[in-house]
């Protein structure tokens, strides 16, 4: 099967500059952090439907996740 872009002449390759690993004192696997530490730095992809206002829907999440800080973004299709 051919995945070529229409630009590209050749097959993409990986460009592994250096095999590396972490220290583990560093930080956390994604499955090994709480709920908590995921909820802190994540982002929740919502599709919001019609009525609500994005505030209020951005309200609605902080009150179900208890939370203090939500945030909101995004474009808004007709």
């Amino acid at each position: 099967m051919n995945n070529l872009l229409p630009f590209e002449k050749e097959e993409r390759k990986i460009l592994i500059k250096k095999e590396e690993s972490t220290n583990p004192a560093y930080g956390k696997r994604p499955q090994e952090r709480t709920v908590e530490e995921l909820l802190n730095s994540s982002v929740i992809c919502l599709n919001k439907p019609e009525g609500p206002t994005s505030h209020q829907v951005a309200d609605f999440v902080k009150q179900i996740l208890k939370v203090e800080k939500v945030g909101h973004g995004g474009t808004l299709v007709y």
